[in-house]
């Protein structure tokens, strides 16, 4: 990966899930859709603060027209969930 950027293909194959734009150890975006997609695209950030600590920001929009799927808070409650599970999951080992 030059660069830190990821290739374009579809997240696991599948042609309805986001395309990664960039993945860096800072920073995911997937590409963003067209006016005629449902596809939300997505930008997640970490960023360092205080001590050994760091901040995990969740943002999504929605380019089309006829509104996208899912509901933008329900998805960032789910991104946070799946975030701390993790991280717990990983203390733990």
């Amino acid at each position: 990966m030059p660069g830190g950027v990821a290739p374009g293909p579809a997240v696991g194959g599948d042609e309805q899930r986001p395309k990664i734009q960039l993945a860096t150890d800072v920073v995911i975006q997937t590409y963003p859709g067209d006016q005629t997609t449902t596809l939300r695209n997505y930008t997640i950030t970490r960023q360092p603060i205080e001590g050994q600590r760091e901040r995990i920001t969740f943002a999504s929009a929605c380019q089309s027209i006829f509104g996208c799927r899912g509901n933008e808070v329900q998805l960032a409650a789910s991104f946070k969930r799946y975030v701390r599970e993790g991280m717990l999951a990983g203390r733990q080992s």
